[in-house]
């Protein structure tokens, strides 16, 4: 059996058309869906309550005694039923045969990453890759919590997701299975439309939160050969000074903005946890 964990904080907005997709699976086997709420405040557990009738395996789990992403799919993976775990977002949309893919691909491995299309739900398109990522980091691959399966055991081999993170458990977990044994596989046919942020200073306050939490891995993996990357650093703040006339245009002011984020993000952390890794 499967189970499909969705952590949500005030999601309503996005959290239906995500439900209408899961409720449109293709999926002949038995499976479940649980929605863990992380201390809505908006309506989102209604949201959720709403399609018990459209999803049978739905289960809506209060998931706020602990704040943060990782704390409410640890505590939703603690009481599926599903020897196999398949993470979502509530702000993408998983596509038609998603849950089909991740159950097949876990039926083989330990650990999937699916493929991310960050064309459909954003404007401009953005570029797609079925690859998994690790060229920025130059370590070992990994997949996004927005489309990620994970067998029980190896979940619990490595007592799940760093609760202490804000962002980037997501990496963490990956790095942490592979070093356990268990190889990433990536699955193709498992693919998740996802949504960029919209405003600027979202954009900017969720990277910064990677930029900050880089650190983290850092700190994390450099014994096991993460390496420090000075390099990329010269040749980000390179960019953002060639690329200040993008500011004048919207899609040049996102892209800009994902990287200063992410820059000063990582110049804080790097204050905070007296470690150099711009």
């Amino acid at each position: 059996m499967i189970t499909v964990i969705l952590a949500v904080y005030n999601g309503a907005g996005e959290l239906g058309e995500q439900l209408e997709s899961l409720a449109n699976q293709n999926y002949d086997q038995p499976w479940e869906l649980i929605v863990a709420d992380n201390g809505s405040t908006d309506g989102s557990v209604g949201v959720a309550a709403a399609w018990s009738d459209r999803i049978p395996g739905l289960r809506v789990l209060d998931a706020s005694s602990v704040k943060g992403s990782a704390a409410a799919r640890n505590l939703a993976a603690s009481q599926a039923r599903g020897t196999k775990l398949a993470f979502c977002d509530h702000d993408d949309v998983v596509q038609p045969g998603w849950v089909a893919a991740m159950s097949a691909a876990l039926d083989q491995h330990d650990l999937v990453a699916g493929h991310n299309d960050f064309g459909s739900l954003n404007q401009p398109a953005g570029a797609q890759s079925t690859k998994p990522a690790r060229d920025f980091y130059q370590f070992l691959p990994y997949g996004l919590g927005c489309n990620l399966g994970v067998s029980r055991r190896a979940f619990e081999a490595v007592q799940g997701f760093e609760e202490s993170m804000r962002a980037n458990y997501d990496l963490d977990l990956c790095w942490r299975v592979q070093l356990a044994g268990y190889p990433l596989h990536v699955e193709p046919a498992a693919v998740v439309a996802k949504r960029h942020r919209g405003s600027s200073g979202d954009i900017w306050r969720q990277h910064f939160t990677y930029g900050v939490d880089d650190l983290t891995l850092y700190r994390r993996f450099c014994g096991h050969g993460m390496p420090r990357r000075l390099d990329r650093a010269a040749r980000r703040y390179a960019w953002l000074v060639l690329h200040l006339p993008d500011l004048r245009r919207p899609p040049g002011r996102r892209s800009w903005t994902r990287v200063a984020a992410n820059q000063a993000g990582r110049l804080v952390g790097s204050v905070r946890q007296r470690t150099v890794y711009l």
